[in-house]
């Protein structure tokens, strides 16, 4: 019967919403570090992108993660406060580790020099005080004629390799919680589970975002 997959169902209903959440902030963190200040008074209180002028970011490894660092003093001499995150595409994330001897990994996750993870496990917990979030969930899409319900997010993240943020970056505002019903459906003669959630996200301080960006001058 239909009954018993229910519960399997309705997991993957809350992953799907996740996702889709997880997608629009991350556009909004993308969206921040590439905007103006919010306030007059303070017009250096913007967003940045950082680019490794004739090289791409996306393939000189050190120097991406000496960006990760220029990253992390522009947040400094912004008086940004709160937790730091980086988050970055994994496609991204696994080149730091096959990128062989020119890989800061090793140095990364040193416990000598004070650092934690482990090359066995592909795992980099922290890079430059921020803590290292892969995800699939970044687009990596040229999105200028999307249709995302958001226009202002229809943006080119083709050269996205990863977005330094903190909480503050962008507000959500939550409308409705997560609401779930399943309904007996005549037409398809099995029970239709559907789930709701209703919010809204955009920037709040674009001088707590900064993007690394492969794009080259």
């Amino acid at each position: 019967s239909s009954y018993e997959i229910r519960a399997a169902l309705a997991a993957e209903v809350g992953i799907a919403l996740a996702t889709k959440f997880d997608s629009i902030v991350l556009k909004n963190f993308v969206k921040a570090a590439r905007a103006d200040s919010n306030l007059t008074s303070l017009p250096d209180a913007k967003g940045t992108v950082l680019t490794g002028g004739a090289t791409s970011l996306g393939t000189d490894i050190p120097k991406f993660v000496s960006a990760v660092y220029q990253a992390a003093e522009i947040m400094d001499n912004n008086s940004v406060t709160g937790e730091r995150n980086m988050f970055i595409p994994v496609s991204m994330y696994y080149k730091l580790f096959r990128a062989g001897s020119d890989s800061p990994v090793a140095d990364m996750i040193s416990r000598d020099l004070g650092g934690n993870g482990s090359i066995q496990n592909a795992q980099v917990t922290k890079l430059a005080g921020f803590n290292v979030i892969p995800t699939a969930n970044m687009s990596q899409a040229d999105e200028t004629s999307g249709d995302n319900e958001d226009s202002s997010l229809n943006l080119d993240y083709q050269n996205v390799l990863a977005v330094c943020t903190t909480p503050a970056a962008v507000a959500t505002a939550r409308i409705q919680n997560i609401t779930s019903s399943v309904d007996w459906s005549p037409m398809k003669l099995g029970w239709i589970l559907c789930s709701r959630y209703s919010s809204g996200t955009s920037t709040l301080r674009p001088e707590c975002a900064v993007e690394i960006s492969s794009a080259t001058d």
